[in-house]
């Protein structure tokens, strides 16, 4: 029987959105909890963690390459039976003990989760056509489905390796779990995945003589300057400044557990909004809206109220800054022609990382030579700046442009 539309968007969701981020969620809090207990004392504690950053690079970076050859619905496929035999292989290694040869295929399972990811995400576009929903709207719907699994996979993998009774046993068990859900994902692909019949090879959903839009143009080169800010600048936030400001301060760990918490749920409330009212129409409010929100979240952390006003803060900015997740990912897939997409988005994971690592080292030296508290007035003075620079061309970077192409 035929799914309708609206069935085949819920079913993509329902079957490879949540349950490929519930994965993803899982072996974020898994592999870097675990690659660095076990480098601790030893040179490679740098090292490690930096090659789980390097294997998702690597895997985003090869998307364009392997679906200009391949085809991208054949790339996606190909990409998430990769992850799930590599989580499977990791697992058995992991079971008998070989622990170095479990993380290098676990390396091999991170490039070829993201060169699913993009590759899917370039097709996103073509599946919102099918579905019959606007693209923002569609996307608000994907992250919000996938903050869920994101958060569900990580409460997971943190239950498991914070088993002191039996760790060993039940980090297997979660891997396990893993893999069958990750072979499941890739089965669900196969069958929910749309093909493009008009063309037998190249991208999908791209027609061979169809009009290209240089993928050049100044519209790209604002957007990328925007994510890369952003990035440069909330990027060490979660992982850097928020932490240390929260200690330096003489708070409870428990705080920092209830800010992610919290934020998380505010992510996934400012989304539902979203979906509801997001259209072209309301891109550029929507967009000064999310970095409105960027900028208050800093400026509490720097702020520091005490912590029932900080949790709540930090919900409601979460809330506000929600919008940019889809919005920004729609206005990038919107300002090239279909065969371009993967190769942007490729682009864009690498601006996103890079800018992020950058930030990191700049606002980790920065708390090191003068606090986190001043750390973060120049971040909040830094974000103000940014969003004053960033009012005249939101226009030009969410302005509704689609290709001539039918297919895009």
């Amino acid at each position: 029987m035929m799914l309708t539309a609206p069935h085949r968007a819920l079913a993509l969701r329902a079957f490879v959105v949540l349950p490929g981020a519930l994965v993803e969620g899982a072996l974020a809090v898994a592999l870097p909890w675990l690659v660095t207990r076990a480098s601790l004392g030893t040179p490679w504690l740098g090292v490690l963690p930096a090659l789980l950053v390097a294997a998702a690079l690597v895997g985003a970076l090869a998307a364009p390459f392997a679906a200009k050859y391949f085809g991208s619905r054949r790339v996606v496929l190909g990409g998430a039976l990769l992850a799930a035999t590599g989580l499977g292989i990791a697992t058995t290694l992991l079971l008998l003990g070989f622990t170095a040869a479990a993380f290098g295929v676990a390396l091999t399972v991170i490039a070829a989760d993201g060169l699913a990811d993009v590759t899917f995400n370039a097709r996103t576009p073509f599946m919102a056509r099918l579905s019959r929903v606007p693209l923002q709207q569609f996307t608000s719907a994907n992250w919000l489905w996938s903050v869920g699994g994101v958060a569900l996979g990580g409460a997971m993998a943190g239950v498991a390796i914070s088993d002191e009774m039996r760790p060993t046993s039940a980090i297997t068990w979660l891997a396990a779990s893993m893999a069958v859900l990750a072979f499941l994902v890739a089965l669900a692909l196969t069958v929910l995945m749309p093909r493009d019949s008009r063309i037998s090879h190249g991208v999908a959903g791209e027609r061979p003589n169809a009009p290209k839009r240089d993928p050049r143009n100044p519209r790209i080169l604002l957007l990328f300057a925007l994510i890369a800010g952003l990035s440069f600048l909330y990027g060490p936030v979660d992982n850097l400044l928020a932490p240390a400001r929260l200690a330096s301060n003489g708070r409870d760990a428990s705080t920092f557990g209830a800010l992610v918490a919290v934020g998380a749920m505010g992510l996934a409330m400012g989304l539902m909004l979203t979906h509801a009212v997001c259209t072209d129409r309301y891109g550029k409010t929507l967009l000064l809206v999310g970095l409105a929100g960027i900028v208050a979240q800093i400026a509490l952390l720097w702020w520091l109220p005490r912590d029932p006003a900080l949790v709540l803060g930090s919900f409601v900015t979460a809330a506000v800054a929600a919008p940019l997740l889809p919005l920004l990912q729609s206005s990038a897939l919107k300002a090239v022609a279909s065969i371009h997409r993967t190769a942007m988005l490729a682009a864009a994971v690498t601006t996103v990382s890079l800018a992020d690592l950058v930030g990191t080292a700049v606002f980790g030296a920065l708390a090191g030579a003068v606090g986190t508290g001043c750390a973060l007035g120049v971040a909040t003075v830094l974000a103000v700046l940014g969003f004053a620079v960033a009012l005249p061309i939101t226009s030009k970077v969410v302005s509704p442009q689609t290709t001539s192409n039918p297919s895009s």
